[in-house]
């Protein structure tokens, strides 16, 4: 079968991705969620298909053990796992890098044991800060270099935002596809 680059979506049921009565979630939702990974890769990359449980992991018993076994591999060989969490998707104004790493350690998800497993899996981890005029911080950049003060409440374009905050990895290596 064919191996395609995706994203992976790391995020907390509760705040409204989740369903437990059906493998669906509203159209707005994909279509937000599809804006917020395709703004990660470079645009020849995009759109980039997306990973989610929501939709991918099944409800009948059987299925969904199996599933959910596999996730390892899922967030293992995605080429990024993007955290969305509510509390930070809304975030608006200036802060400093040390603010923000305050504020994704109070959020939801990071309260979570199986999101901090996604994390630890994540070949590039990156979480969405803001809405959707915002691209994701790459988490090495939140930790290792100052990405300055306003650059939640920054008005810069996004393919100046995607140059210097996008993994060096997923603008320097090309992306192969296999077939097995």
């Amino acid at each position: 079968h064919i191996h395609l680059p995706y994203i992976a979506i790391s995020h907390v049921w509760s705040q409204g991705l989740g369903n437990r009565l059906t493998n669906a979630i509203h159209l707005c939702q994909l279509r937000r969620l599809q804006h917020f990974t395709n703004l990660i890769v470079p645009p020849q990359l995009r759109p980039i298909a997306f990973w989610i449980d929501t939709i991918c992991v099944p409800l009948s018993p059987g299925p969904r053990e199996i599933a959910i076994k596999s996730m390892r591999t899922v967030y293992r060989d995605a080429i990024a796992v993007l955290v969305v969490d509510s509390t930070l998707t809304e975030l608006l104004g200036t802060m400093t890098n040390q603010e923000l790493l305050l504020r994704i350690k109070a959020a939801p998800w990071a309260q979570r044991l199986w999101t901090y497993h996604e994390a630890c899996l994540a070949r590039d981890l990156y979480i969405q800060i803001g809405g959707l005029d915002k691209v994701a911080f790459w988490s090495q950049n939140i930790v290792t270099e100052d990405c300055g003060p306003n650059r939640v409440g920054s008005e810069s374009s996004v393919e100046a935002i995607v140059a210097s905050n996008a993994a060096p990895n997923l603008l320097s290596k090309p992306i192969h596809l296999s077939y097995k």
